[in-house]
């Protein structure tokens, strides 16, 4: 579901206007020691536990789930739809699909849902397995072999609304398994507080899935 927002007489609106079209992306390294440990004993795959930690974080949060509808009206989505990159079974490293597995709260039915979409995916030979991608989406990506280094940047465009997330290889420091995590946000309706809240969310997240 979609509430269109009363543009005229919300507090944000002007910190919209002039920010309408610029993004802020930040890298955090982020704790998941407990979430490795409990993949590496088996019985559960890390892209799809990722994958849910975001989406868990942002349909917390109604701060990133603003977006347009397709009359070009600003509100917000009740829920919004992880879409996320697959690797293709043929084609090489460089080849990919996109597949979208609607949020549920309940990890164990995402995580079946989402291995389904991957494996259906991983084959479909095209870039969206799931043509058109949901309107209430948000995009994640994952390089497994990249190290992401910390970085902040404001001031490219950003169209969209919505959170993009991009996930680094997990690595060891002090004892701690960290994961490298970009994400850009739009800061027409992102601001500082809202994207520390999001990595701390994340974070959060993360760790309870690690939880025996």
């Amino acid at each position: 579901m979609f509430t269109v927002l009363d543009f005229d007489h919300w507090p944000r609106r002007e910190i919209f206007t002039c920010f309408r079209r610029t993004a802020i992306y930040l890298t955090v390294q982020v704790d998941v020691t407990g979430l490795w440990r409990r993949c590496k004993r088996g019985g559960l795959r890390l892209y799809p536990a990722l994958i849910y930690g975001a989406a868990r974080v942002v349909n917390g949060d109604p701060a990133f789930r603003y977006g347009f509808d397709q009359q070009g009206r600003l509100g917000l989505w009740d829920r919004l739809t992880p879409y996320y990159t697959v690797p293709r079974r043929e084609g090489g490293e460089e080849l990919f699909s996109i597949a979208a597995t609607e949020y549920v709260p309940d990890f164990s039915a995402f995580s079946d849902a989402c291995l389904r979409d991957m494996e259906a995916a991983e084959g479909c030979g095209r870039l969206l397995y799931q043509d058109p991608l949901p309107e209430n989406g948000f995009g994640i990506s994952w390089g497994p072999g990249a190290s992401l280094s910390p970085f902040m940047d404001a001031g490219d465009v950003k169209e969209d609304l919505s959170p993009f997330v991009l996930y680094g290889g997990v690595y060891e420091r002090d004892g701690r398994m960290l994961l490298p995590v970009g994400a850009e946000f739009a800061h027409a309706v992102n601001d500082g507080v809202h994207v520390s809240r999001f990595f701390q969310a994340l974070e959060q997240e993360l760790g309870a899935l690690g939880e025996p």
